[in-house]
């Protein structure tokens, strides 16, 4: 169940990062934010660190500063 569970998490968050990566109604910076935040919640933060920085230098909203903080925080799995 547990497998099961984790594989249907995995699948959603490759369907939104193909999304994320092709959307034209997304700023740049809120692109970046979403290809950030995504692996992000997923405890990938190796894949998030190089996307949450480039959008908060696009735009400083304080969700993107947070994310940046949290990935920066946490050790290196």
């Amino acid at each position: 169940m547990v497998a099961g569970k984790i594989q249907y998490k995995d699948a959603q968050v490759a369907v939104f990062e193909g999304h994320a990566g092709t959307s034209a109604s997304s700023s740049p910076g809120e692109a970046r934010f979403l290809l950030g935040r995504t692996p992000e919640r997923a405890d990938r933060l190796e894949e998030a660190l190089p996307h949450l920085p480039m959008a908060t230098a696009v735009h400083a909203e304080p969700d993107y500063l947070g994310s940046v903080g949290r990935v920066e925080r946490e050790p290196a799995a």
